[in-house]
């Protein structure tokens, strides 16, 4: 059967283990970290003669739906 100083040996052991390589991974310098690349600039859009007007409408079932819009 194992004593219980050596129980408390080991606990001991274990905590100051642990501790230890807490505080060395803690001053451990962090990884250099990468620059993200400059953003290509966009292909200008050439405008056209049409006109157009976007609508969207949303019938997803919200929990506030209300088909009229009434009382908004």
């Amino acid at each position: 059967m194992v004593s219980r100083r050596n129980k408390q040996l080991v606990l001991g052991g274990l905590l100051v283990a642990s501790l230890t390589a807490v505080i060395i991974l803690i001053t451990l310098p962090a990884p250099r970290q990468l620059e993200a690349a400059p953003p290509e600039p966009l292909a200008e859009s050439q405008p056209t003669a049409d006109s157009y007007i976007v609508l969207s409408w949303n019938d997803l079932g919200m929990h506030c739906y209300n088909r009229d819009f009434q009382d908004l």
